[in-house]
């Protein structure tokens, strides 16, 4: 059991506000959207050891791959690959996903699976669904979830708390991220 107390959490953020965690200069230049302080904050949580570490809206995975680092984690991403912010259009046609998106995510994981040192061979697995049909029930309970859909509204929240909720542990963090529009 992983010791994500209120302590841990409070000492996770006064670490991540001076950007200090296990991650390299290699991390913080990842393309994401995510801020270092952010990807920090996720880094120093799930050091508290035996996480299971939820991630809906991985993007290209740098919030995801900077969770893992140095840490005894496991890591579920969830991403449907479905809205882009960097192309024109956001969405993608009807029955289509955002390939460059997919494949680029890919890539930086399997550039770190290539390296044993950064301790992340394994520890990622990605489930290319819409969060809300995802089966939470061939996964472990998580303890931490990263909430980070873009863009969110009523419904967003409600699939959430509907779907996702019931996968987490009865002691967890949930961090919010793009909490308004």
């Amino acid at each position: 059991m992983s010791k994500l107390t209120h302590a841990w959490v409070k000492a996770s953020l006064d670490q991540a506000d001076n950007e200090r965690s296990k991650i390299t200069e290699r991390e913080k230049e990842l393309y994401g959207a995510s801020s270092i302080r952010q990807r920090c904050l996720i880094n120093n949580l799930c050091a508290a050891g035996s996480v299971n570490y939820l991630e809906i809206g991985v993007n290209r995975g740098a919030t995801l791959i900077s969770a893992v680092m140095g840490n005894d984690c496991k890591a579920v991403g969830v991403e449907n690959f479905k809205y882009d912010d960097r192309d024109p259009d956001k969405w993608a046609p009807e029955g289509h996903i955002h390939y460059n998106m997919k494949s680029q995510l890919e890539a930086n994981i399997e550039k770190y699976d290539l390296h044993p040192e950064t301790k992340i061979p394994g520890a990622i697995t990605i489930v290319s669904e819409d969060f809300d049909k995802v089966n939470y029930n061939k996964h472990p309970k998580f303890n931490l979830c990263h909430f980070d859909v873009t863009p969110v509204n009523q419904n967003t929240y409600d699939d959430f708390f509907d779907s996702v909720l019931p996968a987490m542990a009865q002691e967890c963090v949930v961090v919010f991220t793009s909490q308004s529009n």
